[in-house]
């Protein structure tokens, strides 16, 4: 493999157990995310509900037999699924030069409570800032952008380049109760204003509530590496 250069356009991370804990503001520190073990399987609950188990989300490294929807933990999964050096050193491995990285937390678009879901998405693009500051010209971030709210999108779409993640990911359709035409019209635009003049690369993803489909757009910048 060492004559090629892979990129992995498609890879994900998944967030250390502290990642939220660490990072809301205290007075939201009891309401964030938390990894409980249920039934011999690692979850994550948020406000007592299950929003994310272990299972395919975090299955590199592991035969197709012993794939499974949920039941995995942190001590089952690979430690490069949310080290920065062990992913390296996996990468190295399969001889991947670089990999863009998308989230496993696509939960925190459903969050209801704007302030709550504002706080999870800025701790998590703060923890995948300093995953991916370990090397930054193999590891490329995508940040969470909140669409519910435009004011506080754009400034999270100003604020996650500055922080060493170079495209941003937002849902066109990220809560049930929202109409195509809302939220195309007024998040859209803006957003994408914003990522033209912070040089920064977009995913746009077409999918979610109760809109499904199987399509999803870049609406894209420059280059984020050289």
């Amino acid at each position: 493999m060492s004559g090629h250069r892979i990129i992995s356009a498609d890879d994900h991370v998944q967030e250390p157990k502290d990642t939220w804990e660490r990072r809301v503001p205290a007075k939201l520190r009891d309401r964030a995310p938390k990894v409980v073990n249920v039934d011999g399987g690692d979850v994550w609950m948020l406000e007592g509900k299950v929003v994310m188990k272990m299972g395919m989300n975090a299955a590199a490294g592991k035969k197709f037999e012993e794939y499974k929807l949920e039941g995995e933990t942190y001590q089952t999964i690979r430690p490069g699924a949310f080290d920065p050096y062990e992913r390296i050193k996996d990468m190295d491995t399969d001889g991947v030069e670089g990999a863009v990285l998308f989230p496993n937390a696509f939960w925190a678009f459903m969050v209801e409570d704007f302030e709550l879901q504002l706080a999870c998405m800025r701790a998590y693009n703060d923890f995948l800032a300093e995953f991916c500051q370990t090397n930054p010209r193999r590891l490329i971030g995508i940040g969470l952008v909140p669409t519910d709210n435009v004011e506080e999108g754009v400034r999270e779409a100003q604020r996650v380049p500055k922080w060493g993640c170079g495209v941003c990911w937002y849902r066109a359709f990220p809560r049930p109760d929202r109409s195509a035409a809302k939220s195309l019209t007024h998040c859209g635009p803006p957003l994408r204003t914003s990522a033209c003049r912070c040089i920064c690369t977009w995913q746009w993803a077409i999918r979610g509530g109760r809109f499904f489909t199987n399509s999803a757009t870049c609406a894209a910048s420059c280059p984020v590496r050289s």
